[in-house]
């Protein structure tokens, strides 16, 4: 590399700049070859550059989204970066972990003399974020709910200078790393520390990994050992969202009989949550982590179906998820307007009473 003072800095022709009169240009020119290392491996060889800068975009705003982010005091980023390509130019958004049911866990450990605050966020990759996550199409490189992708991402300061770390920080009980597997699928993660002084939690070529010869690494990861990666994290979130959702409508009305235990059909299939009260009351919920999908609407007819089958007959039916479409408060008319089964002795049954709601609007979040 060259490096050139100057009053004036003479910009290479063609390229176009976001800011005037900038301190500080660093202008490399390299190859396709070495461009499409952006992609992730097993990917076909692009060479249209507009396609490219989006996956650069992404590992730009993974990588340093602690800078890009808004200060809270200032309301202003620490930094900016634009891609540019001819002469259209994006900036690079600030790209968080896609998560959702998110727990935080408030640690201390003792690095370099100095007792040092740790920040460990851990919950389940939430895929409708995922799909929207980089001006607005999905990540394409990080957060695929694949084996490469599982695990967590490591924060120093405001550089993320590792991702999908998961037996590099967790081990099993004969001390082997923790092995991936599709288990690990849907849980993610970012451990958060701050700036340290140099030669404290060594990285390598200058941040852009850890170095596991450095012991400080071991003491952070010890005690992460408490807080293991969760299995099916998915599924065991919408459980506790379950729960919590019981709860609240217990509390709410502490007379009704609020449960997860009514089965339908002969299958057996058990819906999610019954809450029964007065005046002939018996809603019934399917509850999603995730963005609604059309097929949730049809799991709540089939319990619908399945009680009035049985004699019983449900007053409201409502799918409560982390978001849904327009569209799909379509398919809820629709459904509303089409006829209900009749009772085992021929009765006609009340008409469908469908409906949509959000985590936000019932305090889930």
């Amino acid at each position: 590399m060259t490096v050139k003072m100057a009053e004036t800095i003479d910009l290479p022709e063609g390229l176009n700049l976001q800011w005037p009169d900038p301190s500080t240009v660093i202008h490399v020119r390299v190859p396709m070859a070495i461009a499409r290392t952006l992609q992730r491996q097993g990917n076909r060889k692009l060479s249209d550059l507009v396609t490219l800068r989006m996956w650069l975009i992404e590992h730009l705003g993974v990588a340093y989204r602690g800078y890009l982010e808004l200060d809270p005091v200032t309301l202003e980023p620490s930094a900016k970066i634009a891609v540019t390509v001819g002469q259209s130019s994006l900036l690079v958004p600030p790209i968080p972990v896609p998560m959702m049911m998110g727990r935080t866990e408030k640690l201390e450990v003792e690095l370099g003399g100095q007792v040092v605050p740790v920040t460990y966020v851990h919950g389940t990759l939430d895929k409708s974020k995922q799909e929207h996550l980089v001006h607005g199409s999905k990540a394409r490189y990080y957060y695929q709910c694949s084996q490469p992708t599982q695990g967590i991402d490591i924060r120093l300061g405001k550089r993320v200078i590792a991702t999908a770390q998961l037996g590099e920080v967790w081990h099993r009980e004969d001390g082997s790393p923790l092995c991936r597997h599709n288990s690990y699928n849907d849980f993610v993660g970012e451990l958060i520390l701050p700036e340290l002084p140099r030669g404290v939690l060594a990285t390598l070529n200058n941040k852009t990994g850890i170095d596991r010869n450095d012991p400080d690494w071991d003491v952070v990861f010890e005690a992460l050992a408490d807080f293991p990666p969760q299995k099916n994290a998915a599924a065991l979130s919408e459980d506790e969202l379950k729960k919590k959702w019981m709860k609240i409508l217990k509390a709410a009305n502490p007379e009704d009989d609020v449960t997860s235990e009514i089965s339908v059909w002969p299958t057996g299939t058990r819906v999610d949550v019954v809450d029964k009260g007065e005046n002939g009351k018996y809603d019934i919920y399917e509850l999603k982590t995730r963005k609604a999908e059309p097929k949730d609407l049809y799991q709540l007819r089939m319990y619908w179906d399945g009680l009035v089958l049985e004699g019983i007959q449900p007053t409201r039916g409502i799918l409560l998820t982390n978001g849904y479409s327009d569209r799909l408060q379509e398919m809820v008319r629709i459904l509303n307007t089409l006829p209900a089964p009749n009772f085992p002795d021929g009765r006609p049954s009340a008409p469908y009473n469908f409906s949509l709601a959000t985590h936000k609007e019932k305090q889930l979040l």
